[in-house]
């Protein structure tokens, strides 16, 4: 098998950029809006 995965956050720099954005939209919106998919206990069907 000669398939790779690679890491999605391998560039610094989009990962800098990343968490970046999330700062200003949690500065903006409040910081309880942006939170991990698994933390959210409702599941939608």
């Amino acid at each position: 098998n000669d398939a790779i995965q690679t890491n999605l956050f391998d560039d610094v720099e989009r990962k800098t950029d990343l968490y970046k954005a999330i700062d200003n939209v949690k500065n903006r919106f409040g910081k309880n809006l942006l939170t991990r998919a698994s933390s959210n206990k409702k599941i939608r069907k």
